[in-house]
Parts: C-alpha cells; sequence; structure tokens
C-alpha cells in the first residue's frame, strides 16, 4: 500500500487556537467533505501539535494531488486547512541508478555537468567532493541529478551555498540584533559575548515594545577581520499582555457540564492563585463505575477558566443502595468498533462523553455494536442508563 508520511506542524494550529486545546484533527485530499467529516488524524490533545501520520494514496490518480489538515479546539471550533501540493507519479523500482552529475548556477544540459562517481544501485547515499575553482565570492546554487538504466534523467535537486574568503584564525569579536526592519550592519542592538572562534551564547531579548503578533528576530556576528556574517533569522510569536486577576469563586460537576455557573459551588479564599483541598460529596444516585471530576473557576473580570479534569471510579461497596450490572467494553482501547456486554440487561440509552462534558455519540440502545472510529482519539466515558440505575466505563479511543 502507497503511505503519504507527513508531519503537522505545532504552530499553525497552536498560533491559531492560543489557549484552547487541540482536540481534534482531519485530512482530506482534493475535495472537502465537510467540517468533521474528513479522516481523523490520531493526535495526543494539547495546546499544539507536533503530529507525524500516513496517508494512504493507492487508491489515488498520478498527477498532482492537495492535501488538507485542519484542526478542531475545546470549544468546538475548526481552524482554517493547511494544505500542501504532493505528486503521484508512476515509478519503475526496477531500474537502477547508473549515473550522476552536479552544476553550479547554470545548466550545461543533460550528461554536460561534472560527473559524480557513484556505486550503482536502486538508491544512492553518497559523499562527494564539490570543485569551485573560479567561482566567485557570493550566493550560489549547486544541482544534482542522477540517470537511471533505462536512460532517463531525474530532475535536479538544488541547494544554496555561500563562497566567502575565510580566516581560520579570525575571532568573533561582536554581535548584534535586530527585530523585523534591518537598521543596517552595526547599527542594530549590540550583544555582548566571549571573543573566539566560535560562540555559543544566552540572550535576553527585550519585547515590551513590540505589538501583539508575528515578529522575525535577527542576529549576525563580527570577525576581528572586520567581516560581518550574514544574520541567523527566527520567527516568534507575541502573545497579548494578561492582567493577574483575582479569582473569586470555584465550582465543580461530574460528567455532564450544566453550564457556566450552574455547577456545584466550592467553598475558596479569593486570590490570584488558589492553592485548596476541597471534600467532594457524591450523590447516592451517582452509578459504579468510571466517571469525570471537572473544576473551573471565575475570575474578578467575570471570565470563567477553562476546567481541570480527573477521572475517578465508584466499585461496589461505596455509597449506599447501589445495584450492580455486569456491564463490559471490549476491546478496550479501540480506534473501530466497541461492543457492549450486558448480560441479559435491555439498556434504556447509551451514551458517550467526552473530556469535556460534552454528549458526542448516542448509540442506539439495542446495538451491541458501537462504531467509534469517527471519534478524536482520546478518553470517554460510556454511560448505559438500565433498571434505573446509570453505569459509566471509560473507553480509550486509540
Amino acid at each position: 500500500m502507497r503511505l503519504l508520511a507527513l508531519i503537522i506542524s505545532a504552530f499553525w494550529f497552536g498560533s491559531l487556537f492560543a489557549q484552547t486545546q487541540i482536540m481534534q484533527a482531519e485530512y482530506f485530499v482534493n475535495d472537502d467533505p465537510g467540517i468533521g467529516n474528513g479522516e481523523t488524524i490520531a493526535l495526543v490533545p494539547g495546546q499544539s501539535i507536533n503530529q507525524d501520520f500516513n496517508v494512504p494514496v493507492g487508491d489515488l490518480d498520478a498527477g498532482l494531488h492537495y492535501l488538507h489538515v485542519r484542526a478542531r479546539n475545546s470549544e468546538g471550533k475548526w481552524s482554517l486547512y493547511m494544505r500542501k501540493a504532493f505528486y503521484i507519479g508512476n515509478f519503475n523500482f526496477e531500474s537502477q541508478v547508473v549515473a550522476a552529475e552536479y552544476f553550479i548556477d547554470s545548466d550545461p544540459g543533460l550528461g554536460n555537468a561534472t560527473d559524480i562517481p557513484i556505486n550503482t544501485g536502486q538508491m544512492l547515499n553518497e559523499s562527494f567532493d564539490v570543485d569551485l575553482t573560479g567561482v566567485e565570492n557570493g550566493l550560489h546554487y549547486l544541482h544534482v541529478r542522477v540517470l537511471n538504466s533505462l536512460g532517463k534523467w531525474s530532475l535536479y535537486m538544488r541547494k544554496a551555498f555561500y563562497v566567502t574568503d575565510f580566516e581560520g584564525d579570525s575571532d568573533v569579536i561582536t554581535a548584534e540584533y535586530f527585530i523585523d526592519s534591518d537598521p543596517g550592519i552595526g547599527e542594530a542592538s549590540s550583544l555582548e559575548v566571549n571573543q573566539g572562534p566560535n560562540i555559543n551564547e544566552v540572550f535576553e531579548i527585550p519585547i515590551g515594545e513590540l505589538e501583539t503578533g508575528y515578529h522575525v528576530l535577527h542576529i549576525r556576528t563580527q570577525k576581528s577581520s572586520g567581516i560581518w556574517s550574514n544574520y541567523a533569522r527566527r520567527p516568534f510569536y507575541v502573545l497579548p499582555l494578561i492582567e493577574e486577576l483575582s479569582i473569586l469563586e470555584a465550582e465543580y460537576f461530574i460528567d455532564l457540564d450544566p453550564g457556566l455557573g450552574n455547577g456545584i459551588p466550592l467553598s475558596i479564599s479569593e486570590a490570584h492563585q488558589i492553592e485548596e483541598n476541597f471534600s467532594i460529596v457524591l450523590s447516592d444516585t451517582l452509578s459504579l463505575g468510571d466517571h469525570l471530576l471537572y473544576i473551573r473557576v471565575l475570575n474578578e473580570a467575570e471570565n470563567w477558566s477553562f476546567y481541570a479534569s480527573d477521572i475517578f471510579t465508584i466499585e461496589e461497596g461505596v455509597g449506599v443502595g447501589k445495584n450492580k450490572l455486569d456491564f463490559n467494553v471490549y476491546p478496550n482501547p479501540s480506534s473501530g468498533f466497541i461492543f457492549l456486554e450486558t448480560g441479559d440487561v435491555q439498556p434504556e440509552f447509551v451514551r458517550i462523553v467526552d473530556m469535556t462534558g460534552k454528549v458526542v455519540m448516542t448509540p442506539n440502545p439495542q446495538d451491541r455494536q458501537v462504531d467509534i472510529h469517527r471519534l478524536a482519539p482520546g478518553t470517554y466515558l460510556l454511560q448505559i442508563a438500565a433498571d434505573g440505575s446509570l453505569y459509566s466505563k471509560k473507553v480509550i479511543r486509540q
């Protein structure tokens, strides 16, 4: 099976969703099936993601295609998609690479460039020297291509390089940085360095006066010969300053979110940060099995926080009047179907709750097989109502 191996970048989705959690991602090739209807990408929820995944391309025609990836945050909002082009060709893997050549800057024509000695084979992993005689100082491009046993030349691979007069005994004596716009060589903000042939320093760059948004940091150095280096360049993002506010209230709920301000109040002392021990009284009607506890706080600006959550288990013998149902779920974890086993008891309803306290599936209670492949990978609660009681089990979607 042909697969396209890819990595989705943490920066794109992380910067789009700011402080929310990325809970789900999906991809589609060429045509958009609609939000939430793409192919699910297995991921670990977080504020940013850096995930590799395989895309099956065996059914796609040869030619140019477009892969699209988008993500959903914990508020249920989908990002715009990120798009990458890729090309599917018909390759003859029986052919051998029999020759290779390189040229600098200008193409002399197929077969007319400088020969590279190679070992014939289906793949190459060679090192070779490039003659720079006659190549002037400045930016240049090295091009490499290969010839197979069918007499066909590949497209060339191109790499940029820079030629300069190198003085091995010249020390780095100073460094400077600028953000976004170059004020000119020697005119940027100075950095203190320990002089030497190489430097490995840690710098603090003040960003207090920068506007919220995307910026680029540039650093360059000067040698004792007076020559300045090219700059090293790194992008960064400035988030808006968040005022520190006092926490006024706290509340909790179990399993299902009743809505902001509708949870069960917790007694706290007003402060910018709180570290409290709470006693949670469990209702006698809370069923045996796994449950989710959520806690959130309200600040003086009347903004509710995201909640903290944790799973706990009520076992037989805890509480009063618990009815025991022989309730099993398998396989668990699963990436496709799960099977429900309730003995002779017919459930009144079945639902699946995600880690946000939201009901994400309500399968037919008469079905004993539930397809969860469209759920985002993660932890869920599967809840069954039977004989007047509610039963819960933790289910992991791989």
